[in-house]
């Protein structure tokens, strides 16, 4: 029996959010076709059923969770909302799982060798992150550059963290970091 229109949405929906944890979690060429389709129980020739090549799955990864992960981001970019926003995204919870985090954290670096859907796929996840921010509400361009900044700040933190593993340095420039961005001391 031929599956409906639905079930392959499904599965390729599956396919997609499966594909985003594993690659944000330990980076895309760590993470072949073969063990994103067996983590769903699918063959790989299914894979090629719903996807071209594994860089169309990377690209639509990276949006999948650019989308799922600026969905908490502050709607109104106002100032308390932009601070929760950079206080969730400097915790501890978001440096110890990149599986469930921002995909630029995560993928940023790879995505800058990657193709070219790979890389438009990461510059619309940052603009949407800076969208959520309220980059485009900014009042003046000191604010916007201090939101750019801010950022960047923020990702670079995030990233050298994870590289650092737990090791005391990643939980100081974390909290350095914090100090900067969020006043805490």
């Amino acid at each position: 029996m031929r599956r409906s229109r639905e079930d392959a949405a499904e599965t390729r929906r599956n396919i997609v959010e499966a594909a985003s944890r594993l690659f944000r979690a330990r980076g895309v060429a760590e993470v072949g076709v073969a063990e994103t389709m067996s983590a769903l129980g699918l063959t790989v020739g299914g894979f090629y059923k719903h996807f071209r090549s594994k860089d169309a799955l990377v690209a639509e990864a990276i949006e999948a969770a650019s989308l799922e992960t600026t969905a908490s981001l502050a709607a109104d970019g106002d100032g308390d909302a932009r601070r929760a926003a950079f206080a969730a995204y400097l915790s501890d919870a978001h440096v110890a799982n990149p599986a469930y985090g921002c995909p630029v954290a995560a993928l940023a670096g790879e995505a800058a060798h990657g193709g070219g859907a790979e890389r438009e796929a990461m510059r619309q996840a940052i603009e949407r992150a800076l969208a959520g921010l309220g980059l485009e509400r900014a009042k003046g361009e000191r604010e916007r550059r201090r939101l750019l900044a801010g950022f960047a700040t923020a990702v670079g933190a995030v990233v050298l963290a994870r590289a650092l593993s737990g090791a005391k340095i990643g939980d100081e420039l974390i909290g350095a970091v914090r100090a900067e961005l969020l006043g805490e001391a």
